[in-house]
């Protein structure tokens, strides 16, 4: 009997939590046998999972990366957001079909779905005990409004966006009505509208905030390790900025627009700080000025930012726990309303009181990150205000015991 792992193949952060929970669950029980179903970043994470002893079955015909096109056209109506990019992504007939299949093939015994619904309503079907992982508390569409997106630049049909929205939140409390345990790395907020399903869910039980869902933090020296990655890229010894882009990208325009506002701040802010460098990690190489060294992806980037003076990055929740679990100061950089997968987690770190930016504006953002370099009280401000998303790092440890409770 194994333990099947079904990330959703948008991102990176699907495949994060997948295998931070996998590790947990072997170091408990090495004996278990576990399998991924893996559909996206497939080269770089294969090994990964393979280092953990999990077994991997790749479910997509070809290698994925979900930030190298647009998602979304400027028209939002029920062609283009629901049959052209929700249904093929989230709600796919085929993919159920064939999830079904890698169950039987590996005598699944227990489904552990990352905000996965093709996974939750195979495992319901099946009728296996599915753990639903989730940092968000519903479809993205739910919880955005139709004048956010005419803010984001979109033509929306109103009415069958609407009524997208409707059956989409049907589907959503369907697989959390049938999954045994839900359990998100994001904590609610009590007055958040949004919020109010779900936190239902908390309060029956149903539903658990377990705090990040990471792979353990470093444990060695800093100063040690974070020279050992200075080595590796070719860093000096000043301060070092670490921008990023998402995993996930609606238009490629706001993803090009987001590369060269970071690189904007970085000109602005080189003249007041000479010997500082950034490394941009863009989901692909660029071509940078001298002092920025750009990366596609760096798996394991912990060491990197712990000896960071500051972060530039998207509101990418797994992004989001591991900065909050290291105590990194970080401005949360939201480019544009129409990366409306965003918008949600945008405004629930603005909420928290953390610092964030709309928008692609150099110069605003600049002032903004000049803010946490120049300031440690302001940093430690802000690393209290972290405590909110990470109590502790161990959410890994608490779903692994929760998936081995259900055997």
């Amino acid at each position: 009997m194994t333990i099947v792992y079904a990330p959703n193949p948008t991102g990176t952060g699907h495949n994060m939590r997948a295998l931070a929970i996998a590790a947990q669950v072997r170091e408990l029980k090495p004996e278990v046998e576990q399998t991924v179903l893996l559909g996206s970043m497939q080269d770089t994470f294969r090994p990964m999972f393979a280092e953990a002893k999990v077994e991997v079955v790749d479910i997509a015909p070809k290698a994925t990366n979900t930030a190298l096109h647009s998602h979304l056209s400027d028209r939002l109506d029920w062609e283009n957001m629901v049959s052209n990019y929700l249904v093929p992504t989230f709600l796919n007939g085929d993919r159920i079909l064939r999830m079904l299949g890698h169950f039987r093939d590996v005598d699944t015994e227990i489904v552990v779905s990352d905000y996965n619904p093709v996974a939750g309503i195979a495992a319901h079907i099946a009728g296996l005990p599915h753990v639903l992982v989730t940092e968000r508390f519903n479809f993205s569409l739910v919880n955005v409004t139709n004048d956010q997106l005419v803010k984001g630049g979109a033509e929306v049909d109103s009415v069958e966006l609407d009524r997208a929205r409707a059956a989409l939140d049907q589907v959503f409390r369907l697989i959390t009505s049938t999954a045994a345990a839900v359990v998100t790395d994001k904590p609610s907020l009590p007055n958040y509208v949004l919020d109010k399903e779900f936190r239902s869910l908390e309060e029956n039980g149903k539903a658990q905030f377990v705090g990040p869902i990471i792979r353990p933090l470093p444990s060695g020296d800093a100063r040690a390790e974070g020279k050992a990655i200075r080595e590796k890229l070719g860093l000096g010894e000043g301060p070092v900025i670490v921008a990023t882009v998402g995993g996930t990208t609606m238009h490629l325009k706001n993803k090009q627009a987001l590369i060269d506002c970071y690189l904007d701040v970085y000109e602005r802010l080189r003249g007041r700080y000479p010997a500082l460098e950034m490394v941009l990690i863009g989901r692909e190489k660029i071509d940078v000025p001298p002092g920025v060294h750009s990366l596609d992806y760096l798996p394991d980037w912990m060491p990197l930012i712990r000896d960071a003076a500051l972060l530039l990055v998207p509101p990418g929740w797994i992004t989001v726990t591991e900065i909050c679990a290291l105590g990194i100061p970080a401005v949360f950089v939201l480019s544009s309303y129409s990366e409306y997968h965003e918008i949600e987690p945008f405004e629930r770190l603005t909420a928290f009181g953390f610092v964030t930016h709309l928008g692609t504006d150099a110069v605003d953002l600049a002032v903004k990150a000049e803010g946490l370099i120049n300031s440690p009280n302001a940093v430690a401000i802000l690393r209290e205000k972290y405590r909110v998303v990470a109590p502790d790092p161990y959410g890994a440890q608490r779903v692994a015991q929760i998936v081995l409770s259900l055997r």
